[in-house]
């Protein structure tokens, strides 16, 4: 997945922001059966993209380097999802069927995610964190700007 957001201070050791994230999945699989004398070949691609609108808080506000935060939030997502199967006889018989289908999805979403924020120096800072929303684990580099 790949995130990009901006964020303001808000109260104290809270600050509001936006993201919208990017996220591609694909499947693939082959499956012969001796019983019907098919090969299977499928595939299915997703697409995702999401929204949030969030509320970070840092649960530490002092001049170390290291600020673990807890970051909640909503948003909506829309998700694209497509499948081709192609489905070969095998036993002397050049047929072959190509089974396509797909669906489309938009609903709310939420993000909830702990981690924590690495100063390099004033601009720079990594971050690391976890939780629910288009991805699982989250780590990159955070810009300041001024």
């Amino acid at each position: 997945a790949v995130n990009v957001g901006y964020d303001m201070s808000f109260k104290n050791q809270v600050r509001i922001g936006l993201q919208f994230s990017f996220s591609s999945h694909n499947f693939s699989n082959q499956q012969y059966s001796s019983y019907d004398s098919l090969q299977n070949n499928i595939t299915l691609k997703e697409n995702i993209f999401a929204m949030f609108l969030y509320l970070k808080y840092s649960l530490i506000q002092n001049s170390s380097r290291l600020k673990p935060y807890i970051l909640g939030g909503l948003g909506i997502h829309n998700s694209r999802i497509s499948s081709n199967n192609t489905i070969t006889f095998t036993n002397n018989n050049s047929q072959t069927l190509l089974v396509k289908s797909g669906t489309h999805s938009t609903g709310l979403n939420i993000l909830a995610r702990v981690g924590s924020d690495y100063y390099l120096n004033d601009q720079f800072q990594l971050f690391l964190d976890a939780g629910v929303g288009i991805s699982v684990l989250n780590f990159g580099l955070a810009i300041t700007l001024k």
